[in-house]
């Protein structure tokens, strides 16, 4: 997770794009990013991404449009809980340090900050952790920074900032020309494959996600090109899905996946 604290002139359009150039950039570096968090007020960013060491983060947005981070954390993630586009805005805090917690006691207080955050009417849905520093951020869905605090306050736990953001994955997806940006119910690919694999809770939440991700992936990478056809940027997202459920469900059943995908594309583009 890196911070960058104050973006001058941050605006939703400019840091879409920013990341679809980091994204384009990833593979040079061996960076899978996750997510992106913005407030334009502030000028606060959050990026969140898989890679292997801070230095090639930092090396990949150095390429891709030169905004380095003001402070990379390496964490771990805990919390299953997804968005409900029906609860209100999102808040993400930071604690600067808090030593010596274990994976289990985070564990154990993401669930009580989520059955506590139900009598705020606060969504509770991740938190990240750096063993190393002491750094954690929580995520949430609050009617307001306050009614965020009041549930760290229940659990004892002081929260040092808190800034109201936009999801940058939900951002982006807004912004793309692909029929599958706008509002497509990627369960229904996984519903599918559950049903004929038996697949567990567990594994079909991480089929969701890594649908979801491998579907922005292909949105963003393909809008930096130069206007690829229907057929072309339908056989990239199926590449990409596929590679991306490959390691949760096994190659046969990703195998299946992206035949219903490009199954349905191809049905999209007849109409289009």
């Amino acid at each position: 997770m890196d911070v960058h604290y104050k973006v001058d002139g941050l605006t939703a359009s400019a840091v879409i794009d920013a990341n679809r150039r980091d994204v384009a950039a990833s593979g040079r570096h061996g960076v899978r990013w996750l997510n992106y968090w913005f407030d334009e007020t502030t000028g606060r960013l959050f990026c969140l991404s898989d890679a292997p060491s801070a230095a090639a983060e930092e090396a990949c947005h150095r390429e891709a449009h030169g905004l380095i981070a003001d402070e990379i954390s390496e964490v771990s993630e805990y919390g299953p809980e997804s968005v409900d586009p029906h609860v209100g805005p999102l808040c993400m805090d930071m604690h600067f340090r808090v030593d010596g917690l274990t994976p289990q006691q985070i564990a154990d207080a993401v669930q009580f900050h989520i059955d506590t955050g139900k009598r705020h009417g606060v969504h509770w849905l991740k938190a990240w952790y750096d063993t190393q520093t002491g750094r954690l951020f929580c995520l949430s869905q609050s009617p307001s920074p306050e009614a965020h605090a009041a549930v760290h306050g229940e659990a004892g736990l002081l929260v040092d900032e808190i800034t109201v953001v936009t999801d940058g994955a939900s951002a982006s997806a807004a912004a793309g020309s692909s029929p599958l940006a706008e509002g497509r119910d990627r369960r229904s690919y996984c519903s599918a494959l559950r049903q004929t694999r038996n697949l567990s809770a567990d594994h079909t939440k991480r089929l969701h996600a890594a649908v979801a991700d491998g579907l922005h992936n292909c949105f963003v990478t393909q809008s930096l090109s130069s206007g690829p056809s229907l057929g072309e940027f339908r056989l990239a997202c199926v590449r990409i899905v596929q590679e991306s459920v490959d390691p949760i469900v096994g190659t046969d059943s990703a195998r299946t996946l992206a035949k219903l995908l490009n199954d349905d594309m191809s049905q999209d583009h007849r109409h289009s």
